[in-house]
């Protein structure tokens, strides 16, 4: 893919790969900027309507703490869709970096969640629950600001006697118990991985490092 050019979007180079397609930086030719590109794989194609879903999602939401969603097409039967480029690193990587060093300072950690909830909030308002808050779905800007990515297995707020035929989604240190259990979600569920995320920025250790969900390990 390196070197081609989709629509009018020329691929410059692989950032990721995820459960449905490629992520790849890309110029755009008309705009003159820098673009990320997601590309559903041959191999996720069953998984269309909710890539579809991903990006209206997403594109619905106009928050400086959500990525922002440009486009959507189909080239030559490759569906895409082209967001904001976030010259940065993720969640992950930066908690990795800062394991070596002297950990998050308490006013950088406050910050952090601040402005991640205050992205939830804007998605919430919406009735949207994004169910997989966690490191590697939050960059971190060169400018100190967070952005809440990948709505892949988001959806909207369901009231209490609609069912989960879904399988279990979600990654599992961050799911709430209900997520977990296959119980209707509701905006909490966010909530539980916001604070499971803050405690793995603070702590060496996840808050769900017992030796079953059952037995969490909260020291």
């Amino acid at each position: 893919m390196i070197g081609q050019t989709i629509s009018h979007y020329r691929i410059l180079e692989k950032l990721g790969e995820g459960g449905m397609g490629m992520v790849y930086k890309a110029q755009d030719l008309k705009l003159d900027r820098p673009v990320a590109i997601k590309l559903l794989s041959a191999a996720a194609k069953e998984n269309k309507e909710r890539f579809v879903q991903e990006a209206r999602i997403a594109a619905g939401l106009n928050h400086p703490n959500i990525l922002n969603v440009y486009d959507i097409d189909e080239q030559e039967g490759k569906l895409f869709f082209v967001s904001e480029f976030i010259s940065g690193e993720t969640q992950r990587t930066r908690l990795v970096n800062l394991k070596s060093g002297d950990g998050v300072v308490l006013q950088q950690a406050i910050d952090w969640t601040l402005q991640v909830a205050s992205g939830l909030k804007a998605a919430h308002e919406k009735d949207i629950v994004h169910r997989d808050i966690k490191p590697e779905n939050i960059m971190l800007t060169r400018d100190g600001l967070l952005k809440i990515m990948d709505f892949g297995i988001a959806r909207l707020k369901r009231g209490a006697d609609s069912s989960d035929t879904d399988a279990l989604s979600g990654t599992l240190a961050y799911m709430s118990p209900e997520q977990v259990q296959g119980l209707v979600e509701d905006l909490r569920t966010d909530i539980w991985s916001l604070w499971a995320w803050c405690f793995t920025r603070c702590s060496p250790v996840s808050c769900l490092s017992g030796p079953s969900m059952r037995q969490p390990g909260f020291t």
